[in-house]
């Protein structure tokens, strides 16, 4: 298949790898951009660069192109984003006005209210966490119960008890974002409770997962090793987040590297490790080859402790120095100067492990072994065809028993 048919490929696989694609060279670029931002924060005083917009331009782009690596493809997701993208939409348009047709809507000095769009920006951006929250929680379901050969624990309390109930919920935790603010003391409260609460569907998603481990015969493959660390990282940063929804709490954390730690811990390298994790589940049927399993070994711990180095130290200093983030330089901190010099090692140890993992899938696209078409036995439709699907997915139309299911493992 020559290029021009891949560009304008109107099949959904092949429009899969290149979104594919374009999320890892987004991942590189935010990667970059984290790396400088360390190198800067390693010593005191300026480092690599004089200039605070600089360092600015580099957190903001790292933040804002590594959304760009999250693929959100489930049903509650595209709910959500129904829901809460025209409100994202709304905010940009209206600043949009401010800055260039010379309105007010967010300028105290004019009659305005910045707070307005504090809350229009958190609105929908408080959801968009569990929009990329639910996919990856997906992508662990489906690799756990491949690799524990056990069908998915409590599966009906997981989808509509665990998932819609993250959806219903999700509206109505916004607010912990803005305790600082000046809130009536009814809100926060109100919203301190809601926010307590969507730990409830979590924990319904979490007991799913460890339930499905449960007495199975799990075998620690790289996809799982990726999935087993996903759920390790994500259950560090969903207990972190629950003195971030105590008021009383927040108020001394807020804006401190605490809560940089907890984000990264429940969203950014959790979410990460997911697509690790189902990137080499789906390896062998996307591309006929298998990876080197070794190398995978290696590049998941060197992430997977990287990680840890860095956002368990942040949330450290957080709580014990209320060191700010957003900080071009802590020259008012040098008290932290070790611990900015570990998370900086740390960055590196990841920059390692994202580098052999990515050398890992090239290599194996290019010269792995064959895969046969179902190398982890899994249970699931996308298994039975060929691999790499042809055009059309299944050379024949598949044929499948009356009581077929993609979780259909061991029956307890």
């Amino acid at each position: 298949m020559n290029l021009k048919e891949w560009i304008f490929t109107t099949d959904h696989k092949r429009v899969g790898i290149l979104y594919l694609i374009g999320s890892v060279a987004a991942f590189v670029v935010a990667g970059i951009m984290a790396l400088l931002m360390r190198a800067e924060l390693s010593a005191m005083g300026p480092t690599i660069t004089a200039n605070p917009t600089t360092y600015n331009v580099w957190l903001y782009a790292h933040g804002a192109i590594m959304i760009l690596g999250f693929q959100r493809s489930i049903m509650g997701s595209f709910v959500m984003q129904l829901i809460y993208v025209p409100v994202l939409g709304t905010a940009v348009l209206l600043i949009s006005f401010d800055k260039y047709l010379g309105t007010h809507f967010f300028d105290p000095t004019m009659g305005g209210d910045v707070l307005t769009y504090q809350n229009l920006f958190w609105f929908y951006s408080h959801p968009a966490v569990y929009v990329i929250f639910l996919p990856f929680m997906g992508i662990i379901m489906d690799i756990f119960a491949t690799f524990a050969k056990n069908p998915i624990f409590n599966y009906k309390v997981a989808v509509y008890a665990g998932v819609w109930g993250i959806v219903l919920i999700s509206g109505e935790v916004w607010i912990h974002h803005l305790y600082v603010t000046g809130m009536p003391d009814w809100l926060r409260i109100g919203q301190m409770v809601t926010t307590l609460l969507i730990s409830v569907p979590v924990g319904l998603l979490t007991i799913s997962m460890v339930g499905t481990l449960y007495k199975g015969s799990i075998t620690f493959e790289t996809p799982m090793l990726y999935a087993l660390g996903t759920m390790f990282l994500f259950l560090i940063g969903g207990l972190t987040g629950i003195p971030l929804a105590i008021t009383a709490i927040t108020v001394n954390l807020s804006e401190t590297y605490y809560v940089v730690g907890h984000f990264h811990y429940v969203m950014a390298v959790s979410g990460t490790l997911a697509i690790f994790s189902g990137v080499y589940y789906w390896f062998p049927k996307m591309t006929g080859r298998m990876f080197n399993e070794r190398w995978g070994h290696i590049g998941f711990w060197f992430t997977f402790v990287g990680a840890n180095v860095i956002f368990w130290t942040m949330m450290s200093v957080g709580v014990r120095e209320g060191l700010p983030r957003r900080y071009y330089d802590w020259a008012q901190f040098p008290q932290v100067a070790n611990d900015q010099m570990v998370m900086s090692i740390g960055a590196i140890v990841i920059a390692i492990g994202f580098t052999i993992t990515l050398l890992n899938w090239i290599l194996g696209a290019i010269q792995g072994p064959k895969a046969g078409d179902n190398p982890w036995e899994s249970k699931s439709l996308e298994w039975t065809t060929v691999s790499p699907p042809p055009h059309g997915n299944w050379p024949t139309p598949p044929v499948l028993a009356d009581n077929w299911s993609p979780y259909a493992y061991s029956k307890r």
